[in-house]
């Protein structure tokens, strides 16, 4: 099983992303508590792939978790700015 975790600080406005092709991807309510969003792959055997895309400015650590791994496996920052 592949996780990836998209903590986020606040505030948050709204529709800070939007997702596209996530059908093979269990994917949770945004936590606006603890802003994070989980996206759990449905099948660890093959590549899937989810497009993503931002509105404004912004950055996100994303962290993968495999094999049910409490650490994260890696990690990656991303930004975004508008007109990108």
């Amino acid at each position: 099983m592949v996780d990836v975790s998209l903590p986020l600080p606040g505030p948050f406005p709204p529709n800070v992303w939007w997702m596209a092709n996530a059908r093979d991807w269990l994917v949770t309510d945004f936590d606006l508590s603890t802003g994070v969003q989980n996206f759990n792959a449905h099948d660890t055997e093959k590549v899937l792939a989810m497009e993503f895309g931002f509105q404004g400015n912004g950055s996100a650590l994303v962290e993968y978790f495999e094999c049910g791994s409490a650490t994260p496996t890696r990690s990656k920052t991303i930004t975004w700015r508008a007109g990108d």
